[in-house]
């Protein structure tokens, strides 16, 4: 299979325009792609996109959005959530 024939596309988003890092073929793949970018801080500081594209050159829907606002921490909010783990 071919990386554009793969259906899961995955982003990172630095600012601009999301930049496509990985295809999987399945979910499972998906998920261990995820989880090996991460552990090389390639999503340090960018924003994740999953996108389902079931047809080769049709639109996809996105599972994971990118433009999404993300979750920060601060001091303040860590305080509000102080026990709740």
């Amino acid at each position: 299979m071919q990386a554009d024939d793969c259906p899961y596309r995955i982003y990172r988003r630095r600012g601009g325009e999301p930049e496509l890092i990985a295809t999987a073929p399945d979910m499972e793949s998906v998920g261990v792609a995820v989880v090996t970018l991460a552990g090389e801080q390639e999503l340090e500081d960018a924003a994740l996109g999953i996108m389902f594209r079931p047809e080769p050159g049709k639109r996809g829907t996105w599972l994971a959005n990118p433009w999404a606002p993300g979750i920060t921490r601060s001091r303040d909010t860590r305080r509000t959530r102080k026990g709740r783990s």
